[in-house]
């Protein structure tokens, strides 16, 4: 859905098993971290800087990560299934 400049797209809604849960966060924030070290590599290797702002997302996003874990351990143990709803905006800046 666009609308002046802006777009919002669900990348994910639905209920899942445990299991099925655990494979698409898991691997949603893998991909995110994977991301940012990238970003950190070609940044040191290109300009020869620090990219703090991709430091500071691997840290929170690998502590996600662990939260993510302990959740879906807790699902699948208590054999529950998770609604999982994702949103991604994005707005134009100039």
């Amino acid at each position: 859905i666009t609308v002046d400049n802006e777009l919002n797209i669900k990348l994910i809604e639905g209920i899942f098993d445990a299991k099925d849960a655990n494979l698409l966060l898991l691997e949603l924030l893998r991909f995110k971290i994977g991301f940012h070290e990238q970003k950190l590599f070609q940044d040191y290797d290109e300009f020869n800087r620090d990219n703090s702002n991709s430091k500071n997302r691997i840290e929170t996003l690998t502590k996600s990560l662990q939260e993510v874990r302990k959740l879906m351990a807790s699902a699948k143990e208590d054999g529950s299934r998770l609604e999982i709803e994702c949103t991604i905006h994005i707005h134009e800046r100039s």
